[in-house]
């Protein structure tokens, strides 16, 4: 089968996270780019619109999965970045998943082409829960539009129909908008 997207790396392991067009995940050495492993992870052919991240030892897959829908999925690996396992049940998200995932020294960032704003913490030292979500945005769009981020020190700047910038207080759970500017000139 075909690969649904670019592939996932982590720099601290020597494997590549590779999506195949539909229902598997492969591990693929980055020595010799044999298949290490296998996990079936269950999507359709076509519902993968952006590659997936690693961080923390953990694979962030976002599956457009219905008509206006997405389920984020998330895979944890070993030490060494094998034995893929579901990390939790994946996490619906209104609209599509049409970016990549951006990361953030522990913190993963997923957009939807509505507006909605997901923010996950991983922690990898709590061993029964490493990934949490921290907060979200609510989309406040009806109709799709792609939006592009960067993301850095908690500082997201969100370019859609506005250039909007965010900063993540985690103790407080809180994605909140500093400023919006430039608005219907993006």
């Amino acid at each position: 089968q075909g690969a649904a997207m670019g592939a996932a790396t982590d720099a601290r392991r020597p494997y590549f996270y590779q999506l195949g067009a539909h229902s598997t995940l492969f591990a693929l050495s980055t020595t010799d780019l044999k298949c290490a492993e296998a996990y079936f992870l269950g999507h359709p052919e076509g519902a993968i619109a952006a590659s997936p991240v690693c961080a923390g030892g953990q694979i962030f897959i976002a599956v457009n999965e219905g008509a206006d829908y997405a389920m984020v999925h998330v895979v944890s690996t070993d030490s060494e970045g094998l034995s893929l396992s579901k990390t939790f049940d994946p996490v619906r998200v209104k609209g599509h998943v049409v970016t990549p995932p951006l990361v953030d020294g522990r913190r993963v960032y997923v957009f939807t082409n509505l507006g909605g704003v997901h923010v996950f913490d991983i922690d990898p030292a709590n061993t029964t829960q490493p990934v949490q979500e921290l907060t979200r945005l609510i989309p406040t769009r009806k109709t799709p539009l792609v939006g592009y981020a960067t993301v850095r020190e908690g500082k997201l700047w969100l370019g859609d129909e506005r250039l909007t910038m965010y900063e993540l207080q985690p103790a407080r759970k809180e994605l909140t908008r500093r400023w919006s500017r430039y608005e219907g000139e993006i």
